[in-house]
């Protein structure tokens, strides 16, 4: 047989010189577009479960809101372990699949349990999926820092509604956490005394901020020949129109009772804060990404810093954005750079001591051609991103 396919071979050399060639071509081609990875996904489809009850403490989401969770998705098609933390007015479920199910029909499972479960839940809560992440998904971290011309909470809106709504247009990202700066929010302070003085009870108040705030439709006007939409525009955009608002009393229908008349409105902050951050000792926002696990790290990231070059200029003169704090790439390609020079360096030593042991350049580089060939045919067998060390 062997011989067979040696003698064939002799037969037909430019046929395998063609064959050979087309390889090499080919293998280049796929080298390119080759997806590398820190690692591979070390983690089971997971589907995560979160859920805000503000004013519980955490033994009571625990016992209203995770256990009927937890309850909910035991059992289901797939699952093989199911994991929870509860804290103050937040719960937390991962639900863990088999490694052969697919995220997607997962995340399809544990919508329809929960549904089934909403009556079981306590109160108002309303229990969501997490975006799909994997367990090497955090990417890449980008640093927001002003001068003197841009406040705290100007930098956070800004990292907040224009730099990450322009990143999660790019294919392949997960998600975007913000740290840092400070919300700005509009603040209701409400006066004990003029509440007595006008007599309204306090939920009265915060029935007519949480009620009056949104627009409704008044149905359609309707003429010869068009249709015009009527809407009732009722979303408070200013602290005038907050102050504005009227607050019902139905024990006195005839008494009209605004929120400026119990309470300061103003448009201010900070929130209280929940964590901070500095980029080089100096004081900013960071936005940490998350890919999506079938992303390539490597492009992602090149794109994430093309959009980054574009959004610059929009931003105001003293505001820098920095993404060289953290990026999975720079692991990669100086793996990747590694690699290559492990292979050129051991190339030129198989062929010296080829030729030492041969004495003969003409066997010695056929012998340096099968060696790539049998090398590439390996990879292609192997499917998936290549993890790199």
């Amino acid at each position: 047989m062997l011989d067979s396919l040696i003698s064939l071979s002799i037969r037909h050399r430019l046929l395998v010189v063609a064959v050979i060639a087309l390889s090499f071509v080919y293998g280049g081609l796929a080298i390119q577009s080759l997806p590398i990875d820190v690692l591979p996904d070390l983690n089971r489809p997971t589907v995560t479960i979160f859920t805000e009850s503000e004013g519980l403490s955490p033994e009571e989401v625990e016992t209203l809101v995770t256990r009927p969770i937890e309850a909910a998705v035991y059992g289901a098609n797939g699952v093989v372990r199911v994991r929870s933390a509860s804290s103050i007015g937040l719960s937390i479920v991962w639900v863990e699949f088999d490694w052969d199910m697919d995220i997607y029909v997962a995340r399809q499972i544990v919508s329809e349990k929960l549904s089934q479960a909403r009556e079981a839940i306590y109160g108002r809560v309303n229990p969501v999926l997490g975006p799909i992440t994997s367990i090497m998904g955090n990417i890449m971290a980008i640093g927001v820092t002003s001068g003197d011309e841009t406040d705290s909470m100007t930098l956070r809106t800004l990292a907040e509604w224009d730099i990450r709504q322009r990143l999660l247009a790019i294919p392949g990202i997960a998600q975007i956490t913000v740290v840092g700066g400070a919300l700005r929010q509009f603040q209701v302070l409400i006066d004990p005394d003029r509440l007595v003085f006008h007599r309204v009870p306090l939920f009265a108040v915060l029935e007519a901020l949480d009620e009056t705030n949104l627009n409704a439709t008044g149905g359609f006007l309707l003429t010869d020949y068009t249709e015009g939409l009527i809407r009732v525009l009722g979303r408070a955009q200013t602290v005038e129109q907050i102050a504005a608002t009227v607050v019902p009393l139905p024990d006195h229908p005839d008494r009209r009772v605004t929120i400026k008349q119990v309470a300061d409105v103003k448009l201010g902050g900070p929130m209280a804060p929940r964590g901070d951050a500095s980029i080089n000792a100096d004081p900013g926002v960071i936005l940490s990404i998350q890919k999506q696990p079938d992303a390539d790290t490597v492009s992602l990231v090149a794109a994430i810093q093309s959009e980054l070059a574009a959004i610059q200029p929009t931003l105001p003169s003293d505001v820098a954005l920095h993404d060289d704090i953290f990026s999975q790439s720079t692991f990669i390609e100086t793996a990747v750079s590694n690699v290559e020079e492990a292979l050129r360096d051991g190339a030129i030593l198989v062929a010296v001591v080829l030729f030492l042991f041969l004495l003969n350049l003409r066997t010695t580089f056929i012998t340096l051609t099968t060696i790539p060939l049998i090398f590439g045919s390996h990879v292609n067998r192997v499917s998936g991103p290549w993890p790199v060390d």
